[in-house]
C-alpha cells in the first residue's frame, strides 16, 4: 500500500522515506509477535503445558501400573508354575509309592498263594496218605479175616482127620516161625481134646494168628517205609 503512494510521490523504492517505513513495519511487526508470544504463554502455554504434564503424569501412572500388573503377573505365573512343579513332584512320588505298594501288595499276594497252595499239597498229601493207610489197614484187616476163617476151617479139617499142629504147619499154615508154647498148647488140645470142642480149637488158633499178624504187620510197616524212601 504504500509502494504505489511512494510511487507516485516520485521516490524511489530504496529511498530514505521507504526505508524508514520499513523499518518502522518490521518494528511493528516484531513488536506485534512478542506481545503476542507473550500473551499466548501467558493466556494458552502454560494451561497447555499443564495439560501435558497431567497427562504425562497420567500416562507415566498407566506405564508403572502397567508394568506392577506385568510384575504381578510374572510372579503369578512363576508361582503357578512352581505350585505346578510341586503338584507334578507330588504326584510323581505318589505314583511311585503306590506302584512300590502295589508291587509289594502283589509279591505278597503271590507269596501267601504259594503258601496256600503249599498247605493244600501238604494236606493233599496227609489226606492221602492218611486214606492209603486206612485203605491198607482195611485191606489187612479183611485179609486177616479171611485169613482166620480160611485157617480155623483148615485146622478144623486137620483135626478131624487127627493131625497134630507140627503137620498142620507143615502142610499149609502161613506162620513162618511159629511159638513153640503155641505148638504145644496146640498139641495138647488136639491131643487131649474132643475135636468138636471149638472153644479149645479158637483159642489155639487165635495164638497162630496172632502171630502171623505179628509178622504181617512187620512186613506192612517195612513195605510202607520202603515206599517213602
Amino acid at each position: 500500500m504504500y509502494f504505489p503512494i511512494l510511487a507516485d510521490a516520485g521516490g524511489g523504492v530504496f529511498s530514505p522515506e521507504n526505508l524508514a517505513g520499513y523499518l518502522a513495519t518490521a518494528i511493528v511487526t516484531i513488536i506485534g509477535f512478542i506481545i503476542t508470544v507473550v500473551i499466548l504463554k501467558k493466556l494458552l502455554y502454560k494451561p497447555v503445558l499443564n495439560v501435558i504434564h497431567k497427562r504425562q503424569h497420567q500416562i507415566d501412572d498407566q506405564l508403572n501400573q502397567v508394568k506392577e500388573m506385568t510384575e504381578a503377573v510374572t510372579s503369578k505365573e512363576h508361582q503357578v508354575q512352581m505350585q505346578a512343579d510341586e503338584a507334578q513332584e507330588k504326584v510323581r512320588q505318589l505314583l511311585a509309592t503306590a506302584q512300590k505298594q502295589a508291587t509289594q501288595q502283589r509279591q505278597t499276594i503271590i507269596e501267601e498263594a504259594q503258601a496256600e497252595a503249599s498247605r493244600i499239597i501238604d494236606r493233599g498229601k496227609k489226606e492221602t496218605e492218611r486214606r492209603r493207610v486206612q485203605f491198607d489197614e482195611l485191606v489187612y484187616n479183611e485179609a486177616v479175616k479171611i485169613a482166620v476163617a480160611a485157617v480155623k476151617k483148615y485146622i478144623i479139617a486137620q483135626i478131624a482127620e487127627g493131625a497134630t499142629t507140627e503137620e498142620m504147619i507143615a502142610g499149609g499154615c502161613s506162620v513162618k516161625t511159629v511159638n513153640p508154647d503155641v505148638v504145644e498148647k496146640s498139641d495138647a488140645v488136639t491131643k487131649g481134646a474132643d475135636h468138636s470142642d471149638e472153644v479149645e480149637l479158637t483159642a489155639v488158633m487165635s495164638d497162630l494168628v496172632k502171630q502171623s499178624q505179628t509178622e504181617v504187620k512187620t512186613e506192612h510197616a517195612e513195605t510202607l517205609q520202603n515206599e517213602e524212601v
